[in-house]
């Protein structure tokens, strides 16, 4: 045995525990190695550009690009959210910020007012959809973006501003003064009574309020009659985790889990259970969800299809099962980012794209059908995860025609309608308001010498065709059946209206609604030709098919 001076062996077993610890935490210590080296090479990159690019350079512009280009990499909701848009997180955690009330929009370098909160300072002042602002305070607005427009008609509550505006009709630009203040949208944006004493509530988000919004009017509903109720969740891309929660604890016992966090952090996995008495655990519900239902929406609509408390109506929804928390970073800025997946009451995940798994073009992969496991609800009835909320009762989705969406995209209904409201002054109630044919005849009348011209689907597929061909050396061999079937199936523009006749009504109507009664009339007029508000009336009509859905 070979013996050693004491200090040589204290110096030897501290060597030894050192190498251990560094043998214990080496992978940790190659990743920090891996963040400090790239954030040196990050840094010395911008140094040598901001020397010696040709330009000046803008700071802020640079980093937040290389910051939005690197979270870009992760998924779309990790967001960084510099301190010039503050207000925007507030819009979508609380529902409010402070302007005047308007929802605006570019067209060809102009921006035109497209809708007007009811009861706030632009609907105070007069202002009108279709109005377009030329400038604001004195400042030209040519050529600027929305959110260029948006940030400067934000502002401190109780702060003047200046609109000139250009409304049809008038030869000369308004001047209006306005005075800026808190705007808080409600997340209940219509309910009322539909038939045979069916209660419907529309919920357009999940900020602040928003469980007590919906409690309030249901409320209201039963007090005025109402024996079963739809949620309506369309539309509704989410929001905050607890008022989903809150809602759905409206309908069912006090205690029950509702939805469950797991992330990286292990501190920060939660649980949301239902902490109240219901309301209501027996009235029939049916939710209805589409393809834009995200998050939230996915939770409520999820809990009461896994507690057999409510019957899901419309399409397939978005498949957002990703939960994100706001982290504060330096100079006031925030970051949202995703930190676990959330599982509802059944034990399944919505989430239907993996950003870890991207294709060739960098897109994220849907989560395939062999990997999507089954669950059953309360009562055994089987679900699956993976791919958003499954209906019980799936409708269609209405698909706009080639005719419409043209003219849509081509502000055709916009522009009509803004030269129907300078003319008219009142317009009937959305709920007894019609289109006439006599109406629909005026709007072909002012098409006549516009751009309505577009391509179907087929003549698409003709010219790809015929473009393969030349490309093929085949085009000479078939250029005569080619140019036969582009003659048989040109397509009659006058033909398409007719054929597409009350589509169109359908959204003209919806544009010319919206000038005289605001987000509330459009909601009302598009509930008469609804038809998942009618399918659901129809099951909660027949307690027998809404109970045999359920088992």
């Amino acid at each position: 045995m070979i013996k050693m001076p004491l200090k040589k062996s204290v110096f030897l077993l501290y060597f030894l525990l050192i190498v251990k610890i560094a043998g214990f935490s080496q992978n940790q210590n190659d990743k920090t190695f891996e963040v400090l080296k790239n954030l040196e090479i990050f840094s010395t990159t911008y140094k040598q550009l901001h020397l010696h690019y040709v330009d000046e350079t803008q700071p802020g512009k640079l980093i937040k690009t290389a910051i939005d280009a690197m979270l870009q990499s992760l998924d779309p909701y990790t967001v960084y959210i510099p301190e010039a848009n503050i207000e925007d997180l507030r819009l979508f955690t609380e529902g409010s910020y402070e302007g005047i009330g308007t929802l605006i929009m570019s067209r060809d370098g102009k921006i035109f007012i497209s809708g007007i909160h009811e009861g706030y300072s632009a609907h105070k002042a007069g202002l009108m959809v279709g109005d377009q602002i030329l400038a604001i305070n004195g400042a030209d607005l040519t050529n600027r973006t929305n959110d260029d427009v948006s940030a400067l008609l934000k502002g401190q509550a109780n702060t003047a501003l200046t609109l000139t505006i250009q409304r049809i009709g008038e030869h000369k630009p308004i001047e209006k003064t306005l005075i800026r203040e808190a705007i808080k949208l409600k997340n209940v944006s219509y309910f009322a009574i539909l038939a045979d004493h069916v209660g419907y509530i529309k919920l357009d988000g999940f900020t602040e309020g928003a469980a007590n919004e919906v409690k309030e009017a249901f409320l209201k509903l039963k007090a005025d009659g109402a024996t079963s109720l739809i949620l309506d969740l369309r539309g509704n891309g989410g929001g905050l985790m607890n008022e989903a929660t809150d809602i759905v604890n409206l309908f069912v016992d006090r205690g029950l889990p509702i939805v469950s966090m797991k992330g990286k952090v292990e501190a920060r996995n939660q649980s949301f259970s239902t902490r109240n008495e219901p309301i209501d655990r027996n009235i029939p519900i049916v939710v209805l969800i589409d393809r834009t239902s995200a998050s939230a929406s996915e939770i409520v609509a999820g809990a009461l299809q896994d507690y057999d408390r409510a019957v899901i109506v419309g399409q397939r929804s978005f498949g957002k099962g990703l939960v994100q928390n706001i982290l504060p970073l330096e100079y006031n800025a925030q970051l949202k980012i995703t930190t676990a997946k959330y599982y509802i009451p059944s034990g399944r995940c919505v989430q239907a794209l993996d950003y870890a798994d991207r294709d060739d073009e960098g897109r994220a992969k849907k989560v395939p059908d062999s990997l999507r496991t089954a669950f059953k609800t309360k009562g055994g009835r089987v679900v699956y995860d993976g791919d958003g909320i499954e209906p019980d009762i799936e409708i269609e989705p209405k698909i706009m025609s080639h005719i419409t969406a043209t003219l849509f995209i081509k502000y055709h209904f916009f522009d009509f309608a803004n030269l129907y409201h300078h003319k008219h002054k009142t317009l009937p109630k959305p709920s007894e308001f019609v289109v006439s044919d006599h109406l629909f005849n005026e709007f072909k009348s002012y098409l006549s010498d516009k751009d309505t011209d577009y391509k179907t689907q087929t003549e698409i597929i003709l010219e790809e065709l015929e473009k393969a061909a030349k490309e093929e050396k085949y085009f000479d061999a078939i250029k005569k059946d080619l140019e036969h079937l582009k003659t048989q199936l040109f397509h009659d523009k006058d033909t398409d209206m007719n054929k597409n006749k009350d589509e169109i009504k359908h959204v003209l109507g919806l544009e010319l609604v919206i000038r005289y009664y605001y987000q509330k009339g459009i909601i009302e007029f598009a509930l008469r030709n609804d038809k998942a508000v009618q399918k659901a009336i129809e099951i909660l009509n027949d307690l027998d098919v809404y109970g045999a859905i359920l088992r």
